[in-house]
């Protein structure tokens, strides 16, 4: 009850009611947005009715022409292709960067808040 009444003095509410109706909302919109999600995303440009037709051909010329230069065997020179990528290093530094600084905060703030 300590950590409550220390918790409650810096502003944060403690009323159990609150945080329950709280995770139950957010709980509703994940469970409503994956039901509805299937109904939005398309499968194939064939289904798609938001593509035009010039639209519809080239992204199924593109489809083709991956499909086309797909290996179905693992070569290392795909390996030395994606090192030599520099879109791969920028996504990389882009994933660190948003992760380092959430952990920071998941990890050190208990600490932080301990410590006022």
């Amino acid at each position: 009850m300590e950590s409550a009444e220390r918790l409650a003095g810096l502003g944060f509410s403690c009323n159990f009611l609150e945080c329950i109706t709280d995770v139950s909302l957010e709980g509703l919109l994940t469970v409503l947005v994956s039901a509805i999600s299937p109904l939005l995303v398309k499968d194939w440009p064939q289904t798609a009715q938001f593509l035009t037709e010039p639209e519809r051909e080239a992204v199924l010329r593109r489809l083709q022409r991956d499909v086309l230069d797909l290996e179905h065997k693992f070569h290392a020179k795909y390996v030395c292709e994606a090192f030599k990528n520099p879109k791969m290093y920028i996504m990389m530094f882009i994933y660190l960067g948003a992760n380092c600084g959430t952990y920071a905060l998941a990890f050190f703030l208990p600490s932080i808040i301990a410590g006022l």
